[in-house]
């Protein structure tokens, strides 16, 4: 994968063009830092839910793939394939695959589909651990996403900060900030409340 120089502003894209493309997940490369910004988007609403696939969970896949691979039973050019069905290509060259490799197949499966990663032998963004974000939709005729925009304020080279009194009000309260502060991140209303200020690194409404 390319390096990513912005990856906070990279997350809420993801986040926003998944919804405008009315996906029901979106995965991207994990870390403690675009965690902590899923669990605040979960906690305001703006997100379903979120959680993290590990190395660890693909490991049984992983050691089937290899297999694949030495045997030439799977060709790396049609992993990223929606129409490849890779766990049945396996299974036809007479490879045992069990159902928990099964299931880890599939996930890395759809990793190979959204780019994060480009080859089977390029496996360094797995140990990091990937970041899966369920979205959220309101009732409605069709149902409305919970996030319709992003805003990324503070960027790598230009930070900006609000003390605990300069805490700006998004859309009249309709949106949030999410901040960055000695506590962890946030959103604009925990700043208020717990009296603390930071880094001001995006919008969101």
């Amino acid at each position: 994968m390319p390096v990513v120089n912005d990856p906070i502003g990279d997350m809420l894209t993801r986040i926003k063009n998944a919804y405008q493309a009315r996906l029901e997940e979106v995965m991207m490369p994990s870390s403690k830092f675009r965690v902590a910004v899923a669990e605040v988007l979960k906690r305001e609403g703006y997100i379903a839910d979120y959680r993290v696939i590990t190395e660890q969970e693909l490991a049984k896949g992983l050691q089937v793939l290899d297999q694949a691979l030495e045997r030439k039973a799977v060709f790396p050019a049609f992993l990223k394939s929606s129409d490849y069905d890779l766990v049945e290509a396996i299974r036809k060259k007479g490879i045992n695959v069990s159902r928990d490799a099964e299931r880890a197949l599939r996930l890395l499966k759809q990793l190979f589909e959204n780019r994060l990663l480009e080859h089977p032998k390029k496996r360094g963004v797995l140990k990091q651990g990937i970041l899966v974000v369920k979205l959220r939709y309101l009732d409605g005729r069709p149902p409305k996403p919970a996030l319709t925009g992003v805003k990324r304020i503070s960027k790598p080279g230009r930070h900006l900060y609000a003390r605990k009194h300069q805490i700006p009000r998004v859309m009249a309260g309709l949106g949030i900030a999410l901040l960055s502060t000695s506590q962890g991140v946030m959103s604009d209303s925990e700043a208020r409340r717990k009296g603390i200020g930071g880094e001001i690194l995006a919008y969101v409404w």
